[in-house]
């Protein structure tokens, strides 16, 4: 038999600060999101009392703990776009990916994948949608893959994964180094490490290295 339960998650704000020299500055936010399992008849209020803890380092009764940094970039100047915009069509410079991968799955996210998740996660930024606006007010060449989208993919498929050689994932560090498009194979590769680690990546075209994680595994059986 089945068994369901509902959940409920809730966000904090953490840390706001500067970054980078005078004329190419970012604003970085840290936040932090929890989902914890809500009890029969339990109000917003105590779900959200026993999933957060005065000390970030503690769980509490959550599920999911989330850290994420969201990085605001200033908006590109005119020369900044006309220079981004004439490279469309010319190679692109990148950070090679590893080689050594014991697991590959390659995925090719369309106009379609991006429209639904951007309808499914209430987010109707253009650069995921409008490929005119993308090109001339963003100066990318073409759609993006949403970060959160690109996660969910490498998630799910390394679950699968995982699935087959009875592991769990229990934690995840990643980094997005650089922007996958629409209608690009993306491939989501993997090694296993010492004491149930992995590296694990996502390949762009030409063995770009676009996300670089670190997860740790666990035995599926232990959170039964």
């Amino acid at each position: 038999m089945v068994q369901t339960f509902s959940t409920r998650q809730a966000t904090r704000f953490i840390d706001a600060f500067g970054q980078g020299r005078e004329g190419d500055e970012k604003v970085i936010v840290r936040i932090e999101r929890r989902v914890g399992a809500v009890a029969e008849g339990e109000d917003q209020q105590l779900t959200r009392d026993r999933i957060w803890a005065e000390d970030e380092a503690l769980a509490g009764e959550a599920s999911v703990i989330e850290n994420r940094d969201l990085i605001f970039m200033r908006t590109k100047s005119t020369t900044e776009l006309e220079a981004d915009q004439s490279l469309f069509d010319a190679p692109s410079r990148f950070v090679k990916a590893p080689s050594d991968a014991t697991f590959r799955h390659s995925i090719l996210p369309n106009k379609s994948l991006l429209f639904r998740f951007s309808a499914l996660t209430f987010n109707a930024h253009s650069i995921h949608l409008d490929r005119q606006y993308t090109q001339k007010e963003e100066g990318y060449r073409d759609l993006l893959v949403h970060g959160p989208l690109t996660l969910t993919l490498l998630l799910s498929v390394l679950g699968r994964h995982f699935k087959d050689l009875g592991l769990r994932v229990e934690s995840i560090d990643y980094k997005n180094l650089a922007p996958l498009f629409v209608d690009e194979a993306m491939t989501v590769c993997a090694k296993p490490k010492l004491s149930g680690t992995w590296d694990v990546w996502i390949e762009g075209p030409g063995g770009s290295l676009a996300v670089r994680a670190s997860v740790k595994s666990s035995n599926a059986q232990d959170a039964i």
